[in-house]
């Protein structure tokens, strides 16, 4: 890569639910499709997003190089690492 250019972007994307990875993509692509609306200057995509009608939630991570989207049922949602489940729950 050039300097000036763009760098790369990485997402990583857990799988925590007894879905295909295919069924999980779709959605992922809802959150994307969101783009970028939490935090204070909407660098990272939407926190915590629910779909109850499939009982499936996407929990959004930013990392220093990349996204983390976590996808879950209702059951485990909050089943991340307790750092990240009070981040989640303190708004951060």
């Amino acid at each position: 890569m050039k300097k000036g250019d763009r760098q790369a972007e990485k997402l990583i994307i857990e799988n925590r639910t007894d879905k295909s990875m295919a069924e999980v993509l779709s959605y992922v692509k809802s959150v994307l499709d969101m783009g970028r609306i939490s935090g204070n200057n909407n660098e990272q995509y939407c926190y915590h997003c629910g779909f109850e009608g499939d009982n499936v939630y996407v929990s959004a991570f930013r990392n220093a190089q990349s996204d983390r989207l976590v996808v879950s049922t209702h059951n485990n949602a909050m089943n991340a690492d307790p750092k990240e489940r009070g981040a989640k729950l303190a708004g951060e």
